[in-house]
């Protein structure tokens, strides 16, 4: 009984992947290629500038959770204004691709905890 449920959830679960493909690439379309690298490109940054160049503080110190809430807020600052000058060094300024990077920037500052 149990392989005929699996069976029947894989079969559905094949049935819905090309409707949900359909709608992912509706919305890549809509949004664009370039404002999706942004946003995976400032969310990387902030990662990165957050692990790299700040440590966190001795265990049992006062202040740890203030501590990495600035960190993080440290990191959505260097690395939105780093997009913000790369945009300036463009040919064109746009504004839609620093919003893309500043909310990718801004990803790591939610904490999703399972």
């Amino acid at each position: 009984m149990l392989k005929f449920f699996a069976a029947v959830a894989l079969a559905a679960f094949l049935a819905a992947t090309p409707a949900f493909a359909g709608s992912l690439q509706e919305a890549q379309r809509r949004i664009g290629t370039d404002r999706l690298a942004h946003f995976a490109g400032g969310a990387a940054c902030s990662l990165a500038v957050e692990r790299a160049f700040h440590r966190d503080p001795a265990p049992g110190l006062s202040g740890a959770l203030l501590t990495r809430r600035y960190k993080k807020a440290k990191s959505f600052l260097f690395c939105s204004g780093l997009a913000y000058v790369k945009e300036l060094s463009d040919t064109s300024f746009d504004r839609a691709d620093l919003a893309a990077s500043a909310a990718g920037a801004a990803l790591p500052l939610f904490e999703i905890k399972f």
